[in-house]
């Protein structure tokens, strides 16, 4: 496709296009006439690089919004009934649209970057190969970027799998039944158990399911999980794996950890001379002491506390008073993780 010149001296033509690098150029001749070539050299093209043109005087880079405009077809005709599309960026969706009478979609106003798209279909379709699903585009300043995905029926498409892995305390487990689930509902695809290293593959056709797992006696899922997955993309060519990890059921209740720290903003070390400090820590719920224990100015102490809410408070030292006054003894809704490190400081400073 041929072009039009970029008009000279500083005109703007029919298309909005102005000479940014010829404008620039001239303002420095005319203004800087005289001055050694060398240091004009170096200040046009400081000049050019903060206008951000190149010798066409075409926008290169900036951060004004882009536009994403796209078609959802079957069969080469535009899809007829609404499928969702999500913007994506990295594991974050940043906007879902529907798609309208002629199967087109957009997105309005995104910033300059790289995003994904992915495509919820209809059941039983796919996007086309070698298209994947998510489906990159990049979106570039001021411009639109312009997306066909054409989807075909799943099961003319190479094969798809799922794998599912499940572990117990971080061990494999064989024998766990797995079943494989249509999207959103229960209607069961296949089902098959785990072997020795924990593993049950499903060969699929392309397209969106749930994963869920029979849990085994005397286990539980280490944190909340759903059961089944659902929303699971299976892509041609290629395996998405599932993992289940499972622990024993009281395994949970192992204490966790508080340290109390107690400062001085008037020193920088442990004072072998500095008063003990007395810490209390209390049932959050019922204010019952649980334990006691004690730590010297900028010192701590380490109490083993089963998982729970706590209230922890301290015996401010004669001579000593809280820094600063508003700071709350004892402190309230101090929370307790299974094997995990809670911490509080308190801060006292003599009194002056």
């Amino acid at each position: 496709m041929e072009t039009s010149p970029i008009p000279p001296n500083g005109q703007t033509d029919d298309m909005g296009r102005y000479d940014m690098k010829g404008a620039a150029m001239r303002f420095v001749r005319t203004t800087l006439a005289g001055v050694h070539p060398l240091a004009i050299s170096c200040l046009i093209l400081f000049v050019l690089a903060v206008v951000g043109c190149s010798e066409t005087g075409e926008k290169l880079v900036g951060t004004d919004p882009g536009k994403i405009e796209g078609v959802v077809t079957i069969g080469g005709a535009p899809v007829e009934t609404a499928v969702s599309v999500d913007l994506r960026t990295g594991s974050e969706i940043v906007r879902t649209e529907q798609t309208a009478a002629g199967g087109t979609f957009s997105f309005n106003g995104v910033a300059p970057g790289a995003y994904e798209l992915f495509v919820t279909p209809p059941a039983g379709y796919s996007p086309d190969a070698p298209l994947k699903n998510p489906i990159p585009v990049t979106v570039h300043a001021e411009r639109t970027s312009e997306v066909v995905i054409p989807l075909v029926e799943s099961a003319s498409l190479p094969e798809a799998r799922i794998a599912a892995r499940v572990t117990g305390d971080g061990a494999p487990m064989m024998g766990v039944a797995v079943t494989v689930y249509e999207n959103n509902t229960n209607n069961v695809i296949a089902a098959k158990l785990t072997d020795e290293s924990g593993a049950a593959d499903f060969p699929l056709d392309a397209g969106l399911y749930g994963v869920g797992i029979e849990i085994p006696t005397g286990y539980e899922f280490e944190s909340p999980s759903d059961n089944p997955v659902h929303n699971i993309w299976a892509q041609s060519n290629d395996s998405s794996t599932v993992f289940f990890r499972l622990r024993t059921i009281g395994e949970g209740d192992a204490d966790g950890e508080l340290e109390v720290w107690i400062s001085d903003p008037d020193s920088l070390n442990t004072d072998p001379d500095s008063p003990i400090v007395p810490v209390n820590v209390y049932d959050d719920v019922t204010g019952t002491l649980v334990t006691t224990g004690s730590a010297r100015v900028y010192g701590g102490v380490t109490f083993p506390l089963a998982a729970g809410t706590y209230s922890v408070g301290i015996v401010v030292p004669s001579g000593y008073e809280l820094f600063p006054e508003t700071q709350q003894n004892p402190l309230p809704g101090v929370i307790v993780r299974s094997r995990e490190t809670t911490r509080s400081y308190f801060s006292i400073t003599p009194t002056k």
